[in-house]
């Protein structure tokens, strides 16, 4: 019985990530899922909201072949079959820029409401 294999995207903000996720729903259709874990989103650490997921989630495995989102690194831990990672790069400074001026113009995302929380930027 041949393994599964598995695409992990890691959606870094403001890269152009939104497009990739977009050409990935198209190619994997059903077989997309878009996970988000972030310690702004989850109070479990990691391991725990992982295992938790895979074990709530009996078909995950077998359902699933492009995994994108904001994740941590080490989900292939969990999977058995050859895992791929990609993600998408920007120049740091003109990410930056773009990300500042992001936060402020949706400030009710929850990662821009950490930030804007008390703060001044």
């Amino acid at each position: 019985m041949n393994k599964p294999s598995y695409l992990i995207h890691f959606h870094i903000g403001k890269t152009g990530g939104m497009t990739l996720q977009n050409i990935l729903k198209n190619k994997f259709q059903k077989k997309y899922l878009n996970l988000t874990m972030n310690k702004f989103q989850h109070d479990k650490n990691y391991n725990e909201y992982i295992l938790n997921f895979i074990n709530n989630n009996d078909d995950f495995k077998s359902k699933f072949q492009c995994l994108s989102g904001h994740m941590p690194y080490g989900l292939h831990n969990y999977l058995e079959g050859k895992v791929n990672y990609i993600t998408v790069l920007r120049d740091p400074i003109q990410r930056i820029i773009s990300d500042y001026y992001f936060t402020l113009k949706v400030p009710e995302l929850p990662f821009n409401k950490f930030y804007l929380k008390n703060k001044k930027i």
